[in-house]
């Protein structure tokens, strides 16, 4: 049975009317909702039309205004820790202050925030992300406040009974700092804590200060669809792209902004921003020492794959947790590795290779307690970034996902979680209904044109 489409409201309208209300009504954008909702790209003159859309809007990676950048004479990159305990103790000097923050809060020395913050100001409390305040727990389990303070501190759990700081937690702060190292993907939940620290603050009426970091995967690319109303999670706490290019000084400032329209967070937010990073700086450009953010995070390589093959997690075929190679080994029991590695090799996508692999997924308690095929050996495809500035995570695993459903149609499955990922429903029902990869990447070029443009006055560095 044919699927009826819903009649397009927008059947009758002249280009530049289509092309006016896809520029203003990012929010993420009802026109967004009715694109998708109405299957306006089902047809061929509206296909016409959003080709002519992308044509005219003619939206550059925007480039922050004149000055933002502070020069640095260390030679390496100064993060808004270091910053602030050389610039701008004033803002912290005897303060009852709660932080958020996990292992990675530390500055090039290894020195923790907690540590440094001590010696300046009262800190009432520690409040650690998924993961744990010190980033050694797997994903997805639940963690419970410490039962043993930190130097004294109590230790709240903020991936537990609760995901957004309690009026208890902040109880006598006067203010919350920030200060994590995210690795710019949005399903990657740290953001997700920032922004609902930010709703906290603004409901408690407490000033934030967001102490910056660096981008690991540069603030130059923008991949991928925003996230839909409909699927907002905890991986995907705001519609923004899958690799959004910001640092989370920049993303506070955007959650924070009026063009965010209803996502709007309206917190007292401050950024302390970084010295000498610029947009087309990677992580081991900055001279900074890497901490994995995660214990299935442990390179900068695993960061700059995580934003396509990431999606796999919502699907039955193995992301490669349990490996030494995570999100770098993709495969199954019933996949034919070397079918699948010359059917994307034949794509040519740019900056990667694709070789034929094996991996026997294990349990690691400290990093992944049950992995999909646990002990069970699966054939695959390892994904090798050969030019990472021309590399394109998104396109290359939604390519992936594209080929692995046409390749083995009787065992490729996906769950709901990939709606969760992707940001919408429309992922998984294309992968069932076999639109070819380029055609998915296609219809999310609007999203992405939009965010770009949104996101400009949040920017901070060049």
């Amino acid at each position: 049975m044919s699927r009826r489409k819903k009649k397009s409201p927008y059947s009758r309208l002249e280009d530049s009317d289509l092309r006016n209300r896809c520029q203003t009504c990012y929010g993420f954008g009802e026109i967004i909702e009715e694109f998708y909702g109405y299957g306006v790209l089902q047809t061929r003159m509206h296909k016409t039309i959003y080709a002519a859309i992308l044509m005219s809007m003619t939206v550059q990676i925007p480039q922050a205004q004149p000055g933002s950048v502070i020069e640095n004479a260390t030679g390496r990159v100064l993060t808004g820790l270091e910053v602030l305990l050389a610039e701008r103790l004033e803002l912290v000097e005897g303060k009852r202050i709660a932080v958020v923050c996990n292992h990675t809060s530390r500055n090039a020395k290894g020195e923790h925030l907690v540590s440094l913050l001590s010696s300046h100001a009262k800190v009432t409390a520690i409040l650690g992300p998924e993961h744990g305040f010190s980033g050694d727990r797997p994903a997805g389990e639940l963690l419970p406040d410490l039962g043993d303070p930190f130097e004294g501190i109590p230790v709240f759990s903020l991936y537990g009974e609760f995901r957004s700081p309690t009026r208890e937690m902040l109880s006598g702060a006067e203010m919350v700092v920030f200060d994590i190292q995210d690795i710019g993907t949005r399903f990657y939940t740290y953001i997700s804590t920032l922004y609902l620290t930010m709703q906290s603050c603004a409901r408690n009426g407490i000033p934030l200060l967001v102490l910056d970091r660096p981008n690991p995967i540069t603030g130059e690319a923008v991949e991928g669809p925003v996230a839909h109303p409909g699927s907002l999670s905890f991986v995907g706490i705001a519609p923004i792209c899958i690799r959004h290019g910001m640092t989370v000084g920049e993303l506070a400032l955007l959650f924070n902004s009026g063009h965010f329209l209803a996502h709007r967070v309206g917190a007292h937010v401050q950024v302390i921003p970084m010295k000498g990073w610029s947009r087309s700086q990677w992580y081991d450009q900055t001279g900074l020492p890497w901490i994995p953010p995660s214990p299935n995070m442990p390179t900068c390589d695993t960061a700059l794959v995580y934003p396509g093959t990431g999606l796999f997690e919502g699907t039955n075929i193995s992301e490669g947790r349990g490996t030494e190679r995570p999100f770098e080994v993709i495969g199954a029991p019933w996949i034919d590795g070397e079918k699948w590695a010359d059917t994307l090799n034949a794509l040519e996508l740019p900056g990667v290779v694709f070789s034929a692999t094996a991996f026997t997924p294990i349990r690691i308690p400290e990093k992944v307690p049950s992995p999909k095929y646990q002990d069970h050996l699966c054939y695959g495809v390892q994904v090798s970034v050969t030019n990472r500035n021309s590399f394109q995570a998104v396109a290359v695993g939604v390519a992936m996902l594209c080929t692995a459903r046409t390749l083995f149609p009787d065992y490729f499955q996906c769950s709901k979680h990939l709606n969760s990922l992707w940001g919408s429903e429309r992922l998984r029902e294309q992968l069932y209904d076999r639109i070819d990869w380029k055609q998915i990447l296609f219809e999310t070029e609007l999203e992405r044109q939009s965010f770009i443009s949104l996101r400009k006055n949040s920017l901070l560095y060049r």
